[in-house]
This record gives C-alpha cells, structure tokens and sequence, in this order.
C-alpha cells in the first residue's frame, strides 16, 4: 500500500513497522491509511485495534512523539477493537476495505483523534476542478521535473517523454502522481502508455479536466500502484519451513520460482557442510577493516574468482551494492558517466552520488549502441568516460550489446563497467547451440570472448553461488590500490565468516559439477519457454536463461496472473509497473537446477491456466518506448 505525498511514494508497511516499533504495539494491530486514494485529498491515517483496557490518552501520546521520527507525518489516530481490522485469508491486512470501513462507518470507533489541524487544499487542488488551469499546472510539473533530469531547453510540445528528457518508467509514475495531487485528474493506465510527447499528455489533460476521476470506474495509475501489493498475494509472505523448493506459507505448500539460487547450491550438502570448519577457525565475523587487514579466506576467494573470470586479480566487497557506490564515483572523478537505462538501479543510485561529486550522467536507450556512439561523442575526452551496463537484463533474462558496447569504449579510450550479477556462474566461454550457456560460469566476458583491455567487470555470489559476496577484476597492481580506495571498501567490515566458507565450498562444487547443474537448469528452463510459447504467451528471454519473464500486459492482467498462479500453489516475482513498462508487465520466474519435474508440473499447469483465462497479450509499441526502471 502506497501513499503518495507531494509526488513522493511512501510505504504504508514501513510507516507501519516504525510505528509499532517505537510505541511498542503489535504491527498486525496497526494500519495506515491515505483517507482518500487521489494523492492530496485525504489524511494520513493510523488506525490501532486496542482493548477497553487499554489507556487511549497515553497510546496517543506516544504516536504523538513517534511520528517526530516517521519519514510521513501522521495527520490523524483512529482506535478501534482489537481484531477489527480485516484481513484476507493469507493474513494481509486490507487497506482498502479498512478505507471503505471508516468512510461509511461500518466499522466500531472507541476514538478519533486529529494529529494535525485540517490543512488547507494543496495548491491547485480544489472542489471545482474547472476552475484550475490543469494545461498550465500539468506544464510546470513537466518542466520542474525534466529540469531535475539535467534538461535546460525550453519546454516544447513536441518533446518526447523518454528520448528528448529521459523520463523512465518511474519517472512517469511520479509526473502522474503529481499531476493527481495538483489537479485531482486521474490518468488510467491506458492512457498514461499512449502518452508519447508532451503534447499527448497536454491534449489528454484538456480532455479530462472536467473529471475529477478516470471514467468508466477505471483506477488511475496511482491507485493501482497502491493496490499491487493488496491484490497481489506473491507480496511481503512469511515462509515457515522449505524442503528443497517448497515452501510452507500460511499453512500452505507452494512451489518456489521467486528463488534467485540459479544453481542450487544453497542446498547442496558440501556447501552447508563447509561452515561449521571455517567459523571454528575464524570465529563468526572477524571485524577488521579491510584497510587493516583481511582473514586469509578473503585471499582465497580473490585468487578462486581472478582465475575464474580470467583476469590477474580481484577485490572482494561484501555486497555489489557497496561496490558501486564505493568504486563507480572513484573511477569517473569529475568525467561522464553514460548509463545503460537497463543498468540496475544500484548503477543509478552510485551514478548519482558520483553527480554530487561532480560527475556528468548521460543517459543511453537500453542496449542501443547506436545512441550510445552518438552521446559519448559528444562527451569531454580529457576527463574518464565509464559506460555502465548490466551483462544480463535481470528481469526478462535477455542479453544486452555488449560486443558492441566494447568496441565503442575501446574506439572511445572509455571503461566499460559492467554489473554481470545474474550472468555470472550461468554463462561462460565457447557457447554453442547445444550449450547455449556455455562452459565454466566465468560470466559475460568469457561468454562473447571479449578482453578486459577496456572493461571493469562486476559480479556478486549470491545468484548462481548462493553467498554474500561481490567482486570487481582488477588488471594491475596500481588498479587494485586504487580500487582498495573505495569508501565503502575501507569503512566497511568484511563479509561473514559463513559466506566466505560457502563461497569458496561453491568455487570447488563449480570446479567439479558446475557445467552438469547447468545442463540441468538449461532443460528445466527450456521445458518451461517450450511450453509457455506452445500455448500462446509471450516470454522474454534468451539463451533459456533461467530469468524469464511471462509477458501478460496491463497491471490489471498481471495482478490476475498472478493471482491464478498463486491458486496453483506457485510463488514467483511480479513484474510490474514501473519496473517494467506498462504494457510489458507479467509474471517473472527464476528457475533453479533444484527445482524438479514435479515443480515444474505444476508451474507448466498454472501458466496453461493463466493463458486460459487471460487468453493473448497483445502489445502495442507503446510500453516498448521507454525503458524499465528496476532491475533485481
């Protein structure tokens, strides 16, 4: 559940969870609520379920002092009987119906307390909505916001959303988020995917200026943003036991595609066996700083990755996450950073640290070489020049341009930084039809045989190896010093003592079974696209890698898919908007060598059941022009 405050996303969960922490209350007795969907027209609500016991006056009080530190401030308190508030079969709490419940009174109210006086409307935001300028007030929001982006030419008409002023998937979410707070017009998803130019979006807005909500009893974009996770049931689960990939939730087995454990090797028996040895030698967590010194296991894993991928050495960080925000704003100082718009959004969040540092960000249309030569032509050559791109495009499990992407950064005397999270472990050197993956796991650059002349190359264990763990290739000596300068690297303690002993217990089983664990997942998968295609739906994805997604459309239609798959016992990830495009959104699976024929049965019966119920997708270029925004 999503409240949306000054074109600003707030979880309902979180503000819950803070909530119940601070004043020492149980969380499934608390819930928060925008009183109204239409960002801006409603209160902030926290609704407690109490007892006649309970002291009301000092419960208030303490929500008082604990809203000081909510990241949202609370505007009103609600009490009613504990157990009062409903919840669906699986245990989630139902914000909209507990919504509906305090508008129309049918649920028992011991109190109602105003945190906050009654606000004035936001500005633009009124009961007559004729009376707002919506064309002017939706061309401010457009114009503040692609200034954000680094746009400094005047608003024009006939500007494109994504190619002229790099509006991604979430950056669209936020302009009709805004736009729904500033002028109370709803914009459904239908249209907001038809939106290509700023004058689609003016032209729509005069049509619907005259109705405070979208027709026809469609929900806006932002409504059912805020209802994802509701309707969803793939979302926020508890599991209390696994046996291999079922999964007991709710009293329930299900059947595990939500798992990122490529190659099954967090079950396998030499890899759990291998951390009671190491934590008897080294304890749990030896808490140096690395710029100290670092236990010898550590050595070990640089020396087992270095000869895996290929290169002299490595530098190991305990997540891809630090990597990035440490090495990425070290690499480019106060030069270009030109950003494959598939990049994982740990790319984007270390790009824009290294902005505030005094870095310039280009951004490039997913694996399109062509737009890449064309901007980093344009960029200064005096200073470093890093192309960033994932190896893998983790949410469909297609591969970017990389060959191309290395020609142009060699021609260029630029770096290509690449983040192979989900291809490493999986691809590896001399693919061929029958192999489609490849041999050894050693990720993208062994798998399209590039050099490292011109590349960083980054990858983590917990995909295919099932660790915590990140490495980065280093080429020299004076590269590691350099690297070993990381922020994060230095200020960071060094990873547990369990993940080193499995990451290197997975090096070994990779050594000896590796290419027969990915045989095995390539069939799975394979057995899996075979079918899902046979029937009609749509799957994205190359090599069979074993991240695919079942392509479905519109949130609605993968609300539902989902929904059906959860009936047949299925976990897997929703893939939605806005980490995919609109019209692209569906039913994304990961695949894992563990997962048997029987697993694979009943995953291959709920897609027969989804596209029976569903029928075809049909997609228009609309999604398709704009990219993504998360990757996983």
């Amino acid at each position: 559940n999503i409240i949306i405050r000054h074109g600003e996303n707030y979880s309902a969960l979180l503000l819950e969870h803070e909530l119940a922490d601070a004043i020492d209350r149980p969380r499934n007795e608390i819930v928060v609520i925008d009183s109204d969907v239409r960002p801006g027209l409603g209160r902030v609500t926290a609704i407690l379920g109490v007892d006649q016991k309970d002291d009301l006056k000092a419960l208030e009080l303490g929500v008082r002092e604990a809203q000081l530190r909510l990241p949202l401030a609370l505007e009103d308190l609600v009490f009613v009987a504990r157990g009062a508030l409903p919840r669906t079969t699986s245990g989630k709490k139902q914000h909209a119906r507990i919504r509906s419940m305090l508008a129309d009174g049918t649920i028992t109210i011991f109190d109602r307390v105003a945190l906050t006086p009654m606000p004035p409307a936001p500005q633009g935001v009124v009961l007559d909505l004729v009376a707002i300028d919506a064309v002017g007030t939706t061309r401010d929001i457009v114009t503040r916001m692609a200034r954000r982006q680094g746009v400094t030419v005047e608003i024009l008409d006939s500007m494109h959303l994504a190619h002229d002023l790099g509006f991604d998937s979430l950056a669209r979410l936020e302009l009709a988020a805004t736009i729904e707070e500033k002028t109370g017009i709803g914009i459904t998803e239908d249209r907001l995917g038809a939106i290509h130019t700023i004058s689609d979006l003016l032209e729509l807005i005069r049509e619907l200026q005259d109705r405070s909500q979208p027709s026809g009893g469609d929900r806006s974009v932002t409504q059912l943003i805020a209802a994802i996770v509701e309707e969803i049931p793939q979302t926020n689960l508890v599991v209390t036991r696994q046996e291999g990939r079922r999964l007991l939730v709710d009293g329930r087995w299900v059947v595990d595609f939500a798992s990122l454990n490529y190659l099954g090797i967090d079950l396998h028996p030499d890899v759990i066996a291998s951390v009671e040895p190491l934590i008897k030698e080294w304890g749990t967590h030896p808490s140096w700083t690395r710029a100290v010194a670092s236990p010898a296991p550590y050595t070990q894993l640089e020396a087992g990755l270095a000869r895996l991928v290929g290169v002299p050495d490595t530098v190991v960080f305990p997540t891809i996450t630090l990597l990035h925000m440490g090495v990425l704003p070290l690499l480019v100082g106060r030069g270009t950073i030109l950003v494959d718009e598939g990049s994982h959004h740990s790319i984007l969040e270390a790009a824009e640290l290294a902005h505030g540092r005094g870095a310039t960000i280009v951004k490039v249309r997913r694996s399109d070489p062509a737009d890449l030569e064309s901007k980093i032509a344009d960029t200064d050559a005096s200073q470093p020049r890093i192309i960033t791109v994932n190896g893998v495009y983790s949410m469909s499990g297609t591969l970017p341009s990389l060959v191309a992407y290395e020609q142009i950064a060699a021609a260029y005397h630029a770096t290509l930084y690449i983040d192979d999270a989900h291809g490493f472990g999986i691809l590896g050197r001399n693919p061929t039809a029958e192999r489609p993956y490849g041999l050894g796991g050693g990720g993208v650059m062994r798998h399209f045989d590039l050099p490292y002349d011109n590349t960083v190359y980054i990858a983590g264990l917990s995909k295919a190896f099932s660790s915590m763990a990140a490495f980065v290739t280093c080429r020299s000596p004076r590269e590691r010093s350099l690297i070993t300068k990381a922020s994060t690297l230095i200020f960071s303690g060094p990873i547990p003592v369990a993940s080193l002993a499995t990451a290197l217990a997975a090096l070994r089983v990779n050594d000896h079974e590796g290419d027969a664990l990915r045989e095995r997942l390539r069939d799975a998968t394979r057995r899996i696209t075979d079918h899902a295609r046979s029937i009609g739906l749509i799957v994205e994805n190359h090599l069979d890698f074993p991240a695919l997604t079942i392509v479905l459309g519109s949130v609605n239609r993968v609300i539902r898919g989902c929904q059906i798959a959860w009936e047949h016992g299925i976990l897997l990830t929703p893939a939605v908007f806005p980490a995919l495009p609109l019209e692209r959104g569906g039913l994304r699976l990961s695949v894992t060598a563990s997962n048997t024929d029987a697993d694979i049965d009943i995953l291959l019966h709920a897609l027969s059941a989804v596209r029976a119920e569903l029928g075809e997708t049909e997609l228009s270029d609309r999604g398709a022009s704009y990219a993504g925004t998360f990757e996983f």
